[in-house]
């Protein structure tokens, strides 16, 4: 598989082939075009029944004219088909140009976006000390929320909603339970083991611990920060901070 430096030197080399076939193209139409046309120009010439000596009168000028239409017509339409393939052609090579601008401008953006994502989120982690900074993924969680990114798009992905609802269901399926009986069905195992699941889907490591204080310490350090991504890097209405606990 190419670099990216090989094939943007790749995609360079394309462009700058097709401007010299350009070139070479417009360079073999004129030299027939003129070559043709001379040819037309001496047997024209050498059928005249008088020797023709230079005359600058209008007259004369209007006489050559009509004598040599056909070298004159040669000319003409050489002149044209150039124009129609230096038009043509240059349309391309501004397209190639404009494309390969777009995507260079693409990465670039990219590269911008992904550099203030995990500069910000590894400095929110280190605000909190119940997470450390190898159990979240930065990398693998900015792919997930914007994975057309290099495209140049910063749309939040399907995908990356579609998770981090599933942790907000969790949440909203532990109040629901624990509220509804009082606290006296809810079990805290089974709700650690469900949201490790759901958020290692994410890119985040949750630790399940024995101690259930010290899970819900972790836990809330972990969706606020998730709260904190969600407000500075998510503008997509269908994305909202996670709902409350409401069974601690």
């Amino acid at each position: 598989m190419l670099t990216k430096a090989a094939k943007g030197l790749t995609k360079k080399f394309t462009t700058n082939m097709f401007l010299w076939s350009l070139v070479v193209a417009l360079a073999i139409c004129g030299t027939l075009g003129i070559i043709i046309s001379l040819a037309s120009w001496y047997v024209t010439k050498s059928e005249l029944p008088v020797r023709i000596e230079l005359c600058l009168h209008s007259g004369c000028i209007a006489y050559a004219k009509k004598i040599f239409l056909g070298p004159l017509s040669l000319l003409n339409i050489t002149a044209q088909a150039m124009v129609v393939i230096a038009t043509v052609g240059g349309i391309i090579v501004a397209l190639f140009s404009f494309f390969h601008t777009s995507r260079v401008s693409a990465f670039g953006n990219h590269v911008s976006h992904i550099s203030v994502f995990s500069a910000y989120l590894s400095y929110e982690i280190s605000k909190r000390d119940k997470i450390a900074t190898e159990s979240i993924d930065i990398y693998g969680l900015y792919s997930l929320m914007f994975s057309k990114s290099r495209g140049g798009s910063m749309d939040l992905s399907d995908e990356f909603i579609d998770k981090l609802n599933g942790v907000a269901d969790i949440i909203s399926e532990s109040n629901l339970i624990y509220l509804s009986t009082g606290g006296s069905v809810f079990n805290l195992r089974v709700h650690q083991a469900k949201l490790k699941k759901s958020l290692d889907l994410l890119g985040i490591k949750c630790e399940i611990t024995r101690h259930r204080m010290d899970f819900l310490e972790i836990e809330a350090q972990i969706f606020d920060l998730i709260d904190s991504i969600v407000v500075v890097f998510c503008s997509d209405k269908r994305v909202s901070r996670l709902p409350s606990r409401r069974y601690v």
